[in-house]
């Protein structure tokens, strides 16, 4: 006589595979009707029947084998199916991962299908989305493991795909010419005040930027100032705000202002952005700079040359004439160094030239019985714009055509003063500046 198994519930069928005197192989299945928890079986053979053993029937844990698809757009919302086993008859999801909205299960899930929708932030960066579905059994009552410490949730991943980074707007003049097909026409010494901008999602904040220009060819933090003392930085590569003269710029507002000093053609400005989120992107705006081109200044020197004065009203409380070392005498007569200056201006906008000087020392040297005695007679740190500024005659001698004020002669500005052997030092750079007329 074969030996007969018996369970205690009818969803869990044995199949003797093999049987011995002293033991019985047994396969078996157990349905998802079957009720969880501890369960008993019997044998019968022609010795009678056998006492009961327990065993426990537990839920399966979950196992996500596919999800379809998965590639998930930012700014959607995308429905798709999770396939596998194990996920119980009332099973919950979760979705985690950086944009990742509210999610929820469609219709009535299966033991091995869940169908389900997905809400994707438009901001969200390109990453990973990690999907858990969570057993809840089979029989109503919970989950039961079959042993210990066994899991009542399976997992796998979902791509999540960035709509990506929004490219800046560079604004100038209030016109967005961030990639523009074109440079924008500006000229050296017009100042360039840009403000970028970007579209970001909402929630979404700008972290850290910068701009970028071709070294060497402008200036920035230019600060204007009555008294002849002005504040001009050369720009850095890439704009930071170290050394920065005057007030930097502001990230919140985004905007960069400097001024171009040379006549190129084609001049590129780069600004970059990293976002909240993990979005970084970069916009450009090309200028052609125009203004005078071919530059040339001149000197024409005489000889050195001592003159006295006579008496006038500039002579000493004594009454004894002074002698003042006059310097560069040209031979026409006139004292001091004439300088001359030509360009090729642009023909739509000559603009108008001046000359300046700047004065890098300037002393005088008065010997007397006490010794001698020194006295630097500039009123501010070197280098110090002269007095005479602007150097110029309206309606005087003009060596270039359409060049206005492009001759001036420099000498000396003041006399040597009564306190007997004296004399006067100084050395400066003189400066032809070309003045659009579009400058801040």
């Amino acid at each position: 006589m074969q030996p007969t198994l018996a369970v205690s519930d009818s969803g869990i069928t044995l199949n003797l595979v093999n049987a011995t005197d002293s033991q019985l192989t047994v396969s078996y299945s157990v349905a998802s009707t079957t009720h969880t928890g501890q369960q008993w079986l019997n044998i019968t053979t022609y010795a009678g029947v056998s006492n009961s053993a327990n065993y426990n029937v537990g839920d399966p844990t979950p196992v996500i084998t596919s999800i379809n698809p998965n590639v998930w757009p930012a700014g959607t919302t995308t429905p798709f199916t999770i396939s596998g086993r194990g996920f119980g008859t009332n099973p919950s999801l979760t979705i985690t991962g950086v944009g990742v909205g509210s999610s929820s299960i469609v219709g009535t899930p299966s033991d091995t299908s869940i169908s389900a929708n997905v809400n994707i932030s438009s901001s969200a960066p390109a990453g990973t989305a990690t999907v858990t579905i969570q057993s809840h059994g089979y029989g109503g009552s919970g989950f039961q493991p079959a042993q210990g410490g066994q899991s009542n949730q399976g997992s796998n991943t979902a791509t999540i795909q960035s709509s990506g980074a929004p490219t800046p707007q560079i604004f100038f003049l209030g016109n967005n010419i961030s990639g523009a097909s074109q440079p924008t026409a500006v000229l050296a010494g017009q100042q360039i005040a840009l403000t970028a901008a970007v579209n970001l999602p909402a929630g979404v904040i700008i972290t850290s930027q910068s701009w970028s220009i071709p070294t060497g060819t402008a200036i920035g933090g230019y600060t204007a100032s009555t008294g002849g003392v002005g504040c001009v930085t050369p720009v850095t590569i890439p704009f930071d705000n170290t050394g920065y003269c005057g007030q930097p710029p502001s990230l919140t507002t985004s905007a960069y202002t400097f001024y171009w000093v040379q006549a190129i053609p084609v001049r590129q400005i780069t600004y970059t952005y990293n976002a909240s989120n993990g979005m970084s992107a970069t916009g450009t705006a090309t200028f052609n700079v125009g203004g005078p081109t071919a530059p040339n200044i001149t000197a024409t020197v005489g000889i050195m040359k001592v003159l006295p004065i006579t008496p006038d009203n500039r002579v000493d409380p004594s009454g004894i004439p002074r002698l003042i070392l006059l310097g560069v005498q040209r031979p026409g007569g006139e004292v001091g160094i004439q300088f001359l200056a030509t360009a090729n201006l642009p023909p739509a906008n000559p603009g108008t030239f001046s000359w300046a000087q700047l004065i890098s020392n300037d002393v005088v040297q008065v010997i007397k019985s006490t010794g001698s005695q020194t006295c630097p007679i500039m009123a501010s740190a070197p280098p110090a714009l002269d007095n005479n500024y602007p150097y110029g005659r309206p309606g005087g001698n003009l060596f270039t055509q359409n060049v206005q004020y492009d001759t001036v002669t420099d000498g000396p500005a003041l006399p040597l003063g009564s306190q007997g052997e004296a004399k006067r030092t100084f050395s400066a750079r003189m400066f032809l500046l070309w003045n659009s007329g579009l400058g801040a």
